[in-house]
Order: C-alpha cells, then sequence, then structure tokens
C-alpha cells in the first residue's frame, strides 16, 4: 500500500477491471508511458535494495505526479537509501547531497546546488537553458506552466532557493541563456 501511493498507482488500479492482476499486455502496451513509468519504480522499491539507479524517472509524468514521487519516493520510501537519479529537469537539483554534470561523455563539474551555482560554467549554462525554456513555454500556455513549477517546488521544499538563482541577474546579468538544453540531431 506505501509503495502504491507513493508512485500514485491507486487510481490506476480502481481503474483497470481486474487491479493489480490485470494483465497488461507485452511490454505494457495498454498503459500510457507515465504509467509504465510509475510502475517501474514500484518494482524497484519492491526489492527493497540499498542502492537504487534511476535514469530520468520523472521524464513521462507532469509536473504534480513528478512533485509527488519525488517527495514520496525519494525523500519517503527511499529516505535512507542511496539513490542515484539521472535528469534533465533542474528543478529536481537542489536537494541532491551531489550533482555530477557531465558533457561529452565526460563529468565538468561536481559538488552542491549552490556551490555549482557560484562556480558557473557548464551548470550556469543549464540553468539558463532550463529558465529560457520555461519561458518560452510560460509565453505559449499563458502562465500556466510558471504555476506549475511553481507548486513543483514548494512541494519539493526548494522555493527558497530562487534567490540563490537570481544572484546573477541582481549583478547585471540579464538570465540570458549561455547554452542550449536540446541538442538538434
Amino acid at each position: 500500500e506505501k509503495v502504491l501511493e507513493a508512485c500514485s498507482l491507486k487510481k490506476d488500479l480502481e481503474i483497470l477491471s481486474f487491479g493489480d492482476q490485470t494483465i497488461i499486455g507485452e511490454r505494457g502496451i495498454n498503459l500510457s508511458g507515465g504509467q509504465k513509468q510509475r510502475i517501474q519504480i514500484a518494482r524497484a522499491l519492491y526489492q527493497d535494495a540499498d542502492i537504487y539507479l534511476f535514469d530520468d524517472p520523472f521524464s513521462a509524468v507532469d509536473a504534480h505526479t513528478g512533485s509527488h514521487l519525488f517527495k514520496e519516493c525519494l525523500f519517503g520510501v527511499l529516505s535512507s537509501k542511496t539513490v542515484v537519479y539521472v535528469t534533465h529537469q533542474v528543478e529536481f537539483l537542489p536537494t541532491a547531497d551531489l550533482i555530477l554534470v557531465m558533457k561529452d561523455g565526460k563529468i565538468t563539474q561536481s559538488g552542491k546546488y549552490a556551490d555549482l551555482l557560484n562556480i558557473g560554467t557548464d551548470f550556469m549554462e543549464l540553468i539558463g537553458a532550463h529558465r529560457e525554456a520555461m519561458s518560452t513555454l510560460e509565453s505559449l500556455d499563458g502562465g500556466k506552466t510558471s504555476n506549475e513549477i511553481s507548486t513543483l517546488e514548494k512541494a519539493v521544499n526548494i522555493a527558497g532557493n530562487h534567490e540563490e538563482l537570481n544572484k546573477d541577474e541582481q549583478n547585471g546579468d540579464k538570465g540570458e541563456p549561455k547554452g542550449q538544453l536540446v541538442q538538434e540531431e
């Protein structure tokens, strides 16, 4: 029950005709991407391992569900475990014990969120690109994205870090992007 709640799967099980006994088909063809991802996280939690490795666990879920998964799984069920997670969603980084910044397959920086902000370079490029993307999304959807991100930040207790993010803007940096988050193929 605790894992089902942490992974936001209770409502999904109620909808399925045979609950947790429903045959979902080969490779989960009858499930959405978010449902598949939450089921995979639940399967990992059932293992009760000492170390967990998640590859972008919030990519297929909306901001609200991502916030819930982050708070309930990483800070709840897995609070006493070692968790390594790979993510491109910078809103989940301020609470990490250690951040590794990679570029061209190599680690270019490591440290805590605040330390990396002060150092700048590659990490600031990522933050700048994220800001630009959020700004673009906000202009396209009339501020809805900004509200979702604000709610997400409050849910994972990182809203206080905006002061650090705005430090460069106070020093004359207009927050213009210094890098590109998505690379063309």
